[in-house]
C-alpha cells in the first residue's frame, strides 16, 4: 500500500465543505453559508392596513367636502358681503345693494383652490399606494388645513348662518371638514400604519 505524497495534486481527496480543482463550487458551500443569498423579491411586504385606507376614504371625502364648500362660497358671496357690511355697522340709508353689486367674487382664487384639492386628491393615491413622502404632504398641509379652518372658518360661522339656508349649509361644511380633517391625519399614524410605509 502506498502512502499519498502530500506535494502531489492528483493523489489529494477532496476535504468537504471546501471547493476543490475540478469540482464545481456550488456543490460544496462553506459550512454557516447558505448556498444562494435570498432574493429581496421574495422578503414578504406589509400589507396595507385598513387605517391606511379608512385615511384614504377621509381624505377623499374632505377633498370632497372642499370643493362644495368653494363652490357654495361663490353662490353666497354677495349675501356674505351685504351681511357683513351690515354687521360692521354701514351708515344708514346706504344702498347696499350697489355696493354688492360692484364687487366680485375672488374667482381666480377659486381656481387656484381648485388646482390645490386636485394635487391634494392626487397625493392621497400616492399615500394609500405606501409612499412615505406623501403621508408627510398630507399631514403637513392637513396641519394647515386645520389653522386655517379654525381661524376663518370657524370666525365665520355666525356670518354664514345668519344668511339662510346656504350659509347654513356652508358652515355646516366647514364643520365637517374639520373633523375629517383630523380622522384622516390620525389614521395615517394609527393602526400599524408606520410599518406599512416603512416596508415600502
Amino acid at each position: 500500500m502506498t502512502t499519498p505524497n502530500p506535494y502531489d495534486p492528483s493523489q489529494q481527496q477532496p476535504q468537504q465543505g471546501y471547493p476543490q480543482p475540478g469540482y464545481p463550487q456550488q456543490a460544496y458551500p462553506q459550512a454557516g453559508y447558505p448556498a444562494s443569498a435570498p432574493d429581496s423579491a421574495s422578503l414578504q411586504q406589509v400589507a396595507r392596513p385598513k387605517n391606511v385606507d379608512l385615511s384614504f376614504m377621509l381624505w377623499i371625502a374632505a377633498a370632497a367636502v372642499s370643493l362644495i364648500g368653494q363652490i357654495l362660497g361663490l353662490l353666497t358671496y354677495k349675501a356674505q358681503a351685504k351681511e357683513l357690511a351690515i354687521q360692521m355697522g354701514a351708515p344708514a340709508g346706504a344702498d347696499l345693494d350697489a355696493i354688492i353689486e360692484s364687487s366680485s367674487p375672488g374667482y381666480g382664487s377659486f381656481v387656484f383652490r381648485l388646482i390645490i384639492i386636485a394635487a391634494w386628491v392626487a397625493v392621497a393615491f400616492a399615500m394609500r399606494g405606501g409612499a412615505n413622502w406623501a403621508r408627510i404632504v398630507l399631514a403637513v398641509l392637513g396641519g394647515l388645513g386645520l389653522v386655517m379652518l379654525l381661524i376663518g372658518g370657524i370666525a365665520i360661522l355666525g356670518l354664514l348662518f345668519a344668511i339662510g339656508g346656504l350659509g347654513v349649509m356652508q358652515g355646516l361644511f366647514v364643520l365637517v371638514q374639520l373633523v375629517l380633517l383630523i380622522g384622516a391625519i390620525i389614521t395615517m399614524f394609527t393602526g400599524g400604519a408606520s410599518r406599512y410605509f416603512a416596508s415600502n
